[in-house]
């Protein structure tokens, strides 16, 4: 749900609508000639917990990665995570029940999903991986998140994985607006959340969500001609202003359908007179119905 002081603020409004899901896949220590990698696998993440390890990327060497590194791929992106020094040993993989086994490498791996198909829009201008370098002067943030991730790998307690999950959403959630902090973004939905011109329509679609909205009305918000505005709109966002007001429309819909308004409720709230007509959108957005999804978020 939006508040108002998210219109002010591009990076919260994005995240108001980037939902993740987060599953983990590995959490242990490897010795020996071991390896982790993926050839064409959904969006994942690798953080190391502790020791160090060499990153390959599309058969490509990219990096040296130490303890508090995370790498986050974005998209589906082969690679390939080795020991820094060769070993003769056969691969270990171990948990840490024993302690932290001297020599090894130490990485909480895992796989992450939008909630809702549609918010992979929010970030479709970042590249398709992050590689987040442990820096506590530039990046305070780690060190508490990675003590945090370190005694919940290292104690196994009751509620660990969910414990875990929580935090490495928060990492990726970091990461992503350290890149748009250190980054200058001109396109993109962060670009037109930001625009000193166009941010004024994006502000009046969301402040008024049920307006039927029209060009003309939106560039009039701008103080531009409804040619100059629809021009640099698509320009900066990839989307018409038209397809951007459904898109939004359609994202705030799940929003609301999954905290439990009724379908009638959420029509009415995101710009359709007609329930019917609000159906067939979210269908063809979303590929189910708005019933469909309230069923599914009750069982």
């Amino acid at each position: 749900m939006l508040n108002r002081s998210m219109m002010n603020d591009p990076i919260s409004l994005l995240f108001s609508q980037l939902k993740l899901s987060v599953e983990l896949s590995v959490n242990a220590q490897f010795c020996g000639n071991w390896w982790v990698g993926k050839k064409q696998e959904a969006r994942s993440f690798h953080l190391i917990s502790h020791g160090e390890c060499h990153l390959s990327i599309n058969q490509i060497a990219v990096d040296t990665l130490n303890a508090g590194d995370i790498i986050i791929f974005l998209r589906a992106t082969e690679h390939k995570i080795t020991p820094l020094h060769g070993s003769a040993e056969q691969a270990q993989r171990c948990h840490f029940d024993g302690g932290i086994i001297e020599g090894s490498t130490g990485m909480l791996c895992g796989y992450f999903d939008y909630q809702n198909a549609q918010s992979q829009n929010l970030i479709d201008s970042l590249p398709d991986y992050l590689l987040i370098k442990r820096n506590p002067q530039s990046q305070p943030w780690i060190d508490p998140l990675l003590q945090l991730i370190q005694i919940e790998t290292q104690t196994q307690r009751l509620g660990s994985d969910v414990l875990l999950s929580h935090f490495v959403e928060s990492l990726i959630l970091h990461a992503i607006r350290s890149y748009f902090e250190q980054e200058q973004m001109d396109i993109g939905i962060v670009a037109l959340f930001s625009h000193p011109k166009l941010g004024l329509a994006v502000k009046a679609i969301h402040a008024q969500l049920d307006q039927a909205w029209s060009v003309d009305q939106l560039a009039k918000t701008c103080h531009m001609s409804r040619t100059s505005f629809a021009t640099q709109f698509k320009q900066v966002s990839g989307q018409t202003p038209m397809e951007y007001l459904s898109w939004w429309r359609m994202l705030c819909a799940w929003d609301k359908l999954h905290h439990g308004e009724s379908v009638a409720q959420v029509a009415s709230a995101v710009g359709y007179r007609s329930e019917a007509a609000f159906a067939r959108q979210f269908k063809k957005t979303f590929q189910l119905g708005p019933g469909e999804l309230r069923r599914l978020d009750h069982r």
